[in-house]
């Protein structure tokens, strides 16, 4: 948990049950293995790339918009849709260039032609 804030990372919060609209897009994982502040990162890809605007405004809610472009950012945009990057780009205030940079890495590539 070396990423999580203390407050967040407390017994009480970890065990909470995540809502329905969030588990469903987990359909390859156990339910009861998901935890929000343990699988930030797991969770942020998924919901951003394939949430509904009510699962993207709960993780708002829940790690706030500084964590969320900290992961695009930490990752340079790697495992996240290309729509989705221009998405949370100008919701975020991420410089258009700083995203363009990330999507012409070359091994970008790779990830943009997967279902091609």
């Amino acid at each position: 948990m070396s990423d999580v804030p203390q407050e967040l990372g407390s017994p009480s919060l970890d065990r909470r049950p995540l809502p329905a609209e969030i588990v469903r897009l987990f359909w390859d994982i156990s339910s009861g293995a998901l935890n929000l502040h343990r699988h930030e990162r797991l969770l942020a890809r998924r919901v951003l790339n394939e949430g509904s605007w009510w699962a993207c405004c709960w993780l708002r809610a829940e790690i706030g918009d500084d964590r969320i472009r900290r992961h695009l950012e930490t990752a340079r945009g790697r495992g996240f849709e290309r729509r989705s990057l221009r998405l949370w780009q100008v919701l975020l205030g991420i410089p258009k260039n700083e995203v363009d940079g990330w999507l012409a890495e070359p091994e970008r590539r790779l990830w943009d032609q997967r279902t091609s």
